[in-house]
């Protein structure tokens, strides 16, 4: 991870090299603002947790089986709308109430960007799908 400024860094060896020396020696040997120095490596000790807590709406089985399940509509030469995955989900988690459309969203954007993309497609006023129909002429 690059940090922001490279006295930063020189900073936190200097004080791995000194460990009986405080934060703030080592701030003012490199002109930091000694909390620039505290807060960078604090955040240096933070570890990237799984998102979401205990009231994940979905389990990682669920996750993958609804990535099945969209793969099965591709195989098919068919894509999967957002109301039927929308509707997916609502089937799997069906004793509990339905998540918000929302949700979906950013589950979407979260879970299912690396492997599927969306296409946004206006819809097609009824005229013009009534013009496309063919039609058997009676005389």
């Amino acid at each position: 991870m690059s940090e922001r400024s490279p006295s930063i860094s020189m900073a936190k060896e200097w004080l791995n090299e000194n460990p009986t020396e405080s934060m703030a020696v080592a701030a003012r040997l490199y002109h930091l603002s000694p909390t620039t120095l505290r807060n960078s490596i604090a955040r240096g000790k933070t570890t990237v947790k799984d998102r979401g807590g205990q009231n994940r709406v979905l389990s990682k089985a669920q996750i993958e089986a609804l990535k099945d399940w969209i793969k099965a509509w591709s195989v098919q030469g068919l894509g999967a709308t957002k109301k039927m995955v929308y509707a997916a989900v609502c089937y799997l988690r069906h004793p509990q109430p339905e998540p918000l459309m929302s949700w979906l969203t950013k589950f979407i954007k979260r879970e299912l960007h690396d492997e599927f993309h969306t296409i946004k497609t206006k819809p097609i006023a009824l005229q013009q799908v009534a013009a496309q129909d063919n039609y058997k002429l009676v005389s």
